[in-house]
């Protein structure tokens, strides 16, 4: 989750501090990649919630 939120943040942060413009498909690639990451966290999460309600709610 940590790593999405600083891949979200990075690349306008560099842009400020240093005067890089940085492209736009750097921000997307980034973006997609953030997403991709908590998307997968919280079906992992979502998951381990229907396991345990299937397994041991009897």
């Amino acid at each position: 989750m940590l790593i999405a939120i600083s891949l979200i943040g990075l690349p306008p942060l560099l842009m400020v501090v240093f005067g890089i413009s940085i492209g736009a498909n750097f921000y997307v690639l980034g973006l997609l990649i953030s997403v991709f990451i908590v998307i997968r966290t919280w079906s992992r999460e979502l998951n381990w919630v229907i396991l345990k309600r299937r397994f041991f709610d009897g």
